[in-house]
């Protein structure tokens, strides 16, 4: 975030409804039985796949993932990081094929955008 845009973490935290620290393990979320319909991971490190897609809950992101795999809850990750190597691709695949949406954020080139600024 402060390499790509001008936010700053207290400014993001703010437009938050509420706040959980990655570390905190015991949160709400890391339990199957908070309600919520599902989770976006944007952008998405390779990492945090890997992680996800072998069943590691070391923090909370994983373990809030973890749990929506276990309840069959949407999760979409939006993976940014290029080239992909076969390992990259093999634990994209198997997040696949337990229903996770794989979508990179790819530029919709079909809108025929003249400038970057419009990509």
């Amino acid at each position: 975030m402060r390499d790509e845009t001008d936010f700053t973490e207290d400014y993001v935290r703010s437009l938050a409804t509420k706040y959980y620290d990655e570390s905190d393990i015991e949160s709400p979320l890391a339990s199957g039985s908070f309600e919520y319909n599902g989770l976006l991971i944007s952008p998405c490190s390779m990492s945090t796949a890997a992680k996800i897609a072998n069943g590691i809950s070391d923090n909370l992101l994983t373990r809030v993932a973890d749990v929506c795999i276990k309840e069959r809850r949407t999760i979409v990750l939006m993976p940014r990081e290029a080239p992909l190597s076969p390992i990259h691709l093999r634990n994209l695949l198997k997040l696949s094929m337990n229903n996770v949406v794989v979508m990179p954020p790819v530029p919709a080139f079909y809108l025929r955008p003249k400038s970057i600024e419009e990509l």
